[in-house]
């Protein structure tokens, strides 16, 4: 298993570089990826991988923050998630750039707004775990929770995703903001 999730690590890592290098050429090569619903299934396939049934603590088996307390198996997870929601995040700065019309037809947006709730409860249940500030101690934990804060910050403006953020506003301003803002 460890390998086949360093594989998903590589690709992961070297799909990151690849759209850091089209971010810095002025968005153009996004259209592509924006428009691909197979990279878009497979990006949100990857992010609701979880080993987390397996976990003694089951409050999280539906998380996509991988906390099985296995320590190699939980950092190659989050490792790869966070690496994704960075490209995700990259792309989705390009379709929020585009037109309304456009960006209603972009398969990134749709698989996105089908997404956000797995995200946000995700968070909201990181943010109510009594451990939370244990786990915050991994550099790489601590990574992916910021990639999901500005993913979700990001789409929370965003016209498309109004009906997702107000379904999960309160639990996002109490249980999630509340309980993070304990930490700061």
């Amino acid at each position: 298993m460890m390998s086949s999730l360093d594989v998903l690590l590589t690709w992961a890592s070297i799909f990151e570089r690849l759209t850091e290098r089209f971010e810095s050429k002025g968005h153009e090569k996004f259209n592509f990826l924006s428009r691909s619903d197979a990279l878009s299934r497979s990006m949100c396939a990857i992010l609701g991988m979880t080993a987390n049934q397996h976990s003694a603590n089951l409050q999280h088996a539906q998380s996509i923050i991988s906390m099985t307390n296995l320590a190699k198996l939980d950092q190659a997870i989050n490792s790869i998630k966070t690496k994704i929601l960075t490209s995700f995040d990259l792309i989705l700065s390009y379709c929020f750039d585009q037109q309304e019309s456009v960006q209603t037809n972009l398969p990134f947006i749709f698989k996105s707004i089908g997404f956000m709730p797995h995200l946000l409860s995700s968070l909201s249940l990181f943010a109510t775990d009594t451990q939370r500030s244990d786990y915050l101690e991994d550099e790489d934990f601590q990574e992916l929770i910021v990639a999901m804060i500005e993913i979700i910050a990001k789409t929370a403006s965003e016209k498309p995703y109004k009906e997702v953020h107000d379904a999960a506003m309160r639990h996002t301003i109490v249980d999630t903001c509340l309980n993070l803002m304990v930490l700061t």
